[in-house]
Formats: structure tokens, sequence, C-alpha cells
């Protein structure tokens, strides 16, 4: 009967590691569903996020409309919201975006009459032109742009400018000057 109570007891403790092995593997299964469960819902929040900011900001963003004017075979005058007056030569184009009229390009010829300098707040706003690869920065003046084929030439009137290529500036006096092309200030 020893034997047999072994055998029963071999029987009852394989029994039991069985019930036990069902149990942690049925705790594990329902673990990892739960984990499976977690990973999925933190992706879709991930997705839906990205998906709300990316609406988000396409409805918001500034949308900056560019205003081009072309002078055609004529000559032309453009008054600027900040009272800048730019006098276009025939075949001559401008552009600046309407929210910073103070920034434009110029391809052609063109005669600026610069308000002198405009304060926004705290911030002072120059007047940028940019002709080529050469910006102009106005400080209240008058002055010639011509802007053709690879070469610019800038004569100042009255005022002050500064003209730059890069990391060479000029600063311009009444009366001056200056022509740049590829090769830089000449």
């Amino acid at each position: 009967s020893f034997d047999k109570h072994q055998a029963e007891e071999g029987t009852a403790e394989e029994v039991w590691r069985g019930i036990e092995a069902k149990i942690y593997k049925r705790d594990n299964s329902a673990k990892m569903r739960v984990l499976k469960m977690t990973r999925w819902l933190v992706a879709a929040c991930v997705a839906l996020f990205a998906g709300v900011w990316i609406v988000h900001s396409k409805f918001n963003a500034v949308k900056k409309e560019l205003v081009v004017i072309q002078s055609g075979k004529e000559l032309k005058k453009v008054v600027l919201p900040d009272s800048s007056e730019i006098f276009m030569n025939s075949f001559t184009t401008l552009k600046y975006y309407a929210d910073n009229e103070r920034e434009c390009w110029l391809d052609g010829q063109a005669f600026f009459k610069v308000e002198h300098r405009v304060e926004i707040g705290d911030k002072v706003m120059p007047f940028t032109v940019h002709a080529g690869i050469e910006t102009i920065t106005v400080l209240g003046t008058s002055f010639t742009v011509k802007n053709v084929d690879s070469a610019a030439r800038v004569v100042l009137v009255t005022g002050k400018v500064k003209a730059s290529i890069g990391d060479k500036t000029v600063v311009m006096k009444p009366g001056e000057k200056t022509a740049w092309g590829m090769d830089g200030f000449y």
C-alpha cells in the first residue's frame, strides 16, 4: 500500500504542478494581452495626437500672401502701406509679402524713397531690398537699384544704405555708387 500511496501522491503532485502551470500560463497570457493592448493604446494615442497637431497646424498657419507687381512696358509708382514710394522702370518686377512690406525682392530697376525707420512695438523694422545676390538695408533714404543679368548697381541719392554680399558690406553716403556681380563689389 505504500507503493499505492506514493503513486497517488506522485499523481497528486503531478496534478498540482499541472494546475499551477495552467494558472501560471493563464496569468502570463493575461499579462501578455494587457501588455499588447497597452502598446496598441499608446500607438493609437500617439497617432491621434499627431493627426490633431497636423490638422491644427494647417488651419492655424499664417498664410503669407506674396504681392507681385510688374511694371510691364510703362513706368509704375507703388506706394507701400508704410508710405514708402517705389518708382519702377519698365519691365521690372517687385515682390513682397503682405505681412512685411519692408522687405522686398527686385528684378529690374527702381527708385526707392523709403520712409524712415518704422517701429512696431519695441522692434525696429528696417527696409530691405534683395537684388540678386545683393541685400540692401535702408536706414531712411532714397536710392536707385538696378538688378539685371546677375549684376546690380546702387546709386544713393539721400540718407544712408548698407549694401551686402555675404559677409562683405559697404555703407554708402549720398552721391556714392556701388556695383557688384558674381565676383563681388567692383
